[in-house]
């Protein structure tokens, strides 16, 4: 915003729903926030253990958990930011881990 002069009003906040691995291929590896969590992972953190297909043996995994899109969300209520968005909003968890529920409770918002 600073470098372009962009107006915060025109700033869209991106999150993600979905963990991707490091230190091994992100082919076949990369897996979507409901899949993350169907293998056991805490909602509230940031990364897992878990395996694939492509990678049976366990690793972790690095996602945005619900204090992190909560903390997000935060950050660009108070900076007034134009939005939000999710990529991919199919990834999302359908019950209280959800990462959508997360952001409209902090924003006070009936889910």
């Amino acid at each position: 915003m600073n470098t372009r002069k962009m107006p915060a009003s025109k700033f869209v906040t991106g999150l993600p729903m979905y963990g991707r691995p490091s230190g091994i291929s992100m082919s076949g590896n990369v897996l979507g926030y409901n899949l993350i969590q169907a293998q056991g992972a805490d909602a509230t953190l940031d990364s897992a253990t878990v395996t694939t297909t492509a990678h049976p043996t366990p690793f972790t995994i690095y996602y945005n958990g619900t204090a992190t899109i909560r903390r997000k969300t935060n950050y660009s209520k108070n900076l007034g930011l134009g939005g939000m968005m999710f990529w991919e909003v199919s990834m999302d968890a359908n019950d209280d881990r959800s990462l959508v529920k997360a952001v409209n409770d902090e924003i006070r918002r009936t889910y």
